[in-house]
């Protein structure tokens, strides 16, 4: 970081802290998937675990089952 002939902010070389496997890139209703320590030198990350790809769960018919119902 560098700042510019009238003190305004110009950035450097684009450089790489970590590697990680997000959930998703863009932040909706503004929640973000990460969040940086107090201190700054750390970051809370949401992530994918794994090379697995995300599953979702369909539970059919779950009234009758939850009336006891077969």
């Amino acid at each position: 970081m560098q700042s510019g002939p009238r003190g305004d902010f110009q950035g450097g070389a684009l450089q790489t802290l970590f590697d990680f496997r997000a959930i998703s890139t863009i932040p909706s209703f503004n929640s973000f998937l990460y969040s940086p320590s107090a201190d700054g030198q750390r970051f809370l990350v949401l992530t994918q675990h794994g090379d697995a790809e995300a599953t979702v769960n369909v539970i059919t018919n779950w009234e009758k089952a939850a009336l006891g119902s077969k």
